[in-house]
């Protein structure tokens, strides 16, 4: 390849969020943004993401106005609000991410509904399936995406695609473990606020799931282990463990999905490994006697590059999400991953698995 068709590659790649016109003009598309909410998970994972994204920060709403112009000013906003309506009647949006308490995403929901721009939350939508329920009534136009992260990240997106396509055949089961530092709070705050991302994850990969049991010991407050025994269509079976018992310097997750012909391990999001399943001759599993790596396939990021795929918003899927927040908007994908009706069904999931407690 010669060093003007690699320089043009590299050119026509700054434009990947831009389409023709912009590799035509240099002018990017820009989706007006208002955001709702400067706290700790939206300083780190959601403003930090704007520059890779097709938007201009207009304004910044938070409970303390020096909040909004301290990070809204980091970010290109000019305008700053510690009231939501009045952010809402005096500017005009193409689409809103509010990363809030829980408690405030249906009014918020509710006012972006109202003056029909599309609105990004965090989970949970609500407080109960009822209130839900009354949301998709009110989302005619389907104008609310839901913050499941998970669903987008890349190596998760892998291991869907594996599934369905069936690339190494059925799915036979599946196990995924998760682990953060000790909570102040009980069983059910730690179900809903972070084990929901992973029975999230479970109707991702699945269809039919049905919750077969649910074993909770809490070591003291806060210290808590759960583990969901689950079985899903095409006999697939299954278990979810979660847990406050570790180090919050040490949280992790990991998935493993077993195949009829290969397993696929990704550990803490990134590194992506995928084996043959044991094969043997005369009863005798091959890998027993033959030093050969059974190992077909490994990936991790490439730290080294710098490239914004390689960064942890990116495989954690906070920027992936975002990105299809914003092509959504634009009309160039439907909201068909992590709209209100989903988020309605993982909350009935949850209701059951809270049900069992």
């Amino acid at each position: 390849m010669s060093d003007l068709t690699q320089y043009g590659r590299k050119k026509l790649s700054q434009y990947e969020s831009g389409g023709l016109r912009e590799v035509l003009t240099g002018q990017k598309k820009s989706l007006k943004l208002g955001v709702i909410g400067t706290g700790r998970h939206c300083r780190a994972n959601l403003l930090p993401n704007l520059p890779f994204l097709p938007v201009d920060l207009i304004s910044v709403c938070a409970a303390h106005k020096e909040n909004a112009e301290f990070y809204g000013k980091k970010y290109g906003a000019t305008f700053f609000y510690d009231n939501v309506d009045k952010m809402l009647d005096r500017q005009e949006f193409d689409l809103i991410v509010a990363a809030v308490n829980a408690d405030i995403h249906p009014q918020l929901i509710t006012s972006a509904i109202g003056i029909n721009v599309p609105i990004f939350v965090e989970k949970p939508v609500g407080s109960s399936i009822d209130q839900i329920e009354e949301l998709i009534k009110l989302d005619k136009n389907k104008t609310v995406m839901v913050g499941f992260q998970k669903r987008f990240a890349p190596n998760y997106q892998l291991i869907r695609e594996t599934i369905d396509k069936k690339t190494y055949g059925a799915l036979h089961s599946l196990h995924l473990e998760f682990g953060v530092g000790s909570l102040s709070e009980d069983t059910e705050f730690f179900l809903l606020e972070v084990g929901i991302h992973f029975i999230d994850l479970l109707r991702y990969f699945t269809t039919g799931l049905q919750i077969e049991s649910v074993l909770v010991k809490e070591i003291k407050k806060g210290q808590i282990n759960c583990n969901i025994a689950f079985s899903a269509n095409d006999n697939v079976i299954g278990n979810l463990y979660l847990s406050s018992n570790f180090d919050w310097s040490n949280c992790h997750e990991r998935v493993l999905a077993s195949f009829e012909k290969e397993n696929i391990m990704v550990d803490n999001l990134v590194d992506y490994s995928s084996r043959s399943n044991s094969k043997s001759f005369l009863s005798i599993p091959l890998e027993k006697i033959s030093k050969k790596r059974m190992v077909k396939e490994n990936w991790h990021p490439n730290y080294i590059t710098g490239d914004v795929v390689n960064s942890s918003h990116y495989q954690a899927g906070f920027l992936p999400e975002l990105q299809h927040f914003c092509r959504w908007v634009s009309g160039e994908e439907k909201n068909s991953i992590s709209n209100l009706e989903n988020a309605l069904q993982t909350h009935q999931l949850m209701e059951q698995i809270l049900n069992q407690l």
